[in-house]
This record gives C-alpha cells, sequence and structure tokens, in this order.
C-alpha cells in the first residue's frame, strides 16, 4: 500500500524521542504514551490462505509517523487463548485461539498539535489522527481495535481487522 511505504520514510529526524523514565516532561514538551494491540488467526486457520500471510506468525509489522519522522517496529505475538463462547452466548470479539501483538512506546516531543500516522501492513490499514499534547502533560493514545463482523453482527478477530477508534487522555 503506498500510503504505508510513503509514510515509512522519515522525513525528518527531531519530532519526538522515545523514553523509558516516567519523569514529568521538561519544559515545552510532552510525554505520550502509544498503545496498539491487534488479534489475528493463526496460519492454517483458512483452507485457502495466502501464502506468506503475515497472520499468525511470530512477529507483526506496525508503521507509525508523527509530523514526518517515522518508525518501524516488528512486534512480538503471544499466542492467547480462551473460551470463544460462555454459558451467557458470545463475549469479547478477541477471546479464542489466536496470535495477539501489542505495541507499546513512550515517545517525548514539544508540546503542541501533531499528526500521528498508524500503519498495519499485513492487514493494508492506515488511520491518520491529529491530537492536541499540553506542556508537561502526558498522555496516552490507545488504538482499540474493531474487526470484521459475522453474518450474525458479531465481531470476531477471526474475520480481520476492520478499524481502529483512537481515544485519547491525560495520565
Amino acid at each position: 500500500m503506498e500510503a504505508i511505504r510513503s509514510k515509512s520514510q522519515s522525513l525528518v529526524s527531531h519530532v519526538f524521542q522515545e523514553v523509558q523514565d516516567r519523569e514529568r516532561p521538561p519544559e515545552g514538551h510532552a510525554d505520550l504514551s502509544l498503545r496498539v494491540s491487534l488479534k489475528t488467526h493463526l496460519p492454517g486457520y483458512y483452507l485457502l490462505a495466502l501464502e506468506g500471510s503475515p497472520h499468525g506468525q511470530p512477529t507483526y509489522t506496525f508503521v507509525v509517523n508523527i509530523d514526518g519522522q517515522a518508525q518501524t517496529y516488528e512486534v512480538q505475538g503471544r499466542l492467547e487463548e480462551g473460551p470463544a463462547v460462555d454459558d451467557q452466548g458470545p463475549v469479547s470479539s478477541e477471546k479464542g485461539l489466536g496470535m495477539k501483538y501489542v505495541l507499546e512506546r513512550n515517545f517525548r516531543l514539544k508540546a503542541g498539535r501533531h499528526r500521528i500516522f498508524l500503519g498495519i501492513p499485513g492487514d493494508h490499514y492506515v488511520k491518520e489522527v491529529e491530537v492536541t499534547l499540553g506542556e508537561g502533560e502526558s498522555y496516552l493514545l490507545e488504538f482499540k481495535p474493531h474487526y470484521r463482523r459475522y453474518t450474525r453482527g458479531r465481531e470476531a478477530f477471526e474475520n480481520g481487522l476492520f478499524d481502529y477508534t483512537a481515544l485519547l487522555r491525560k495520565i
């Protein structure tokens, strides 16, 4: 997908830096914790699956671009198992045997308005959001997945990624 290819290239290098500490951001800056999760079916789930599908593989690729500075992450997956149904009927859209990938990164950037791009090449998915960060504040930007629905209307990760809801809150 062309949008992911172009956004995976950095045009600048001074927009953000990754940080490990949880200290208060210095004057003029803000901290942004990014969390993106995705669950996929395991290889062989579909009989006619394409050769080389990234679904269910040990790692999954995510592209993040903030105001022109890009970073590509290979996220380690973990096998996640749980009941697909219980005595009350369907539960979570992520219940059942699959591979779960969670990207968690902490960025320090200047306070103000920023455009954040998320690209997931394995699902041909892109989303861009705009956030405004206050000076000296820390935020969590979480991308919550929505999966394609069965004909009965229930979302299920086995059907593939449909969209993300981006939620920004102070922490």
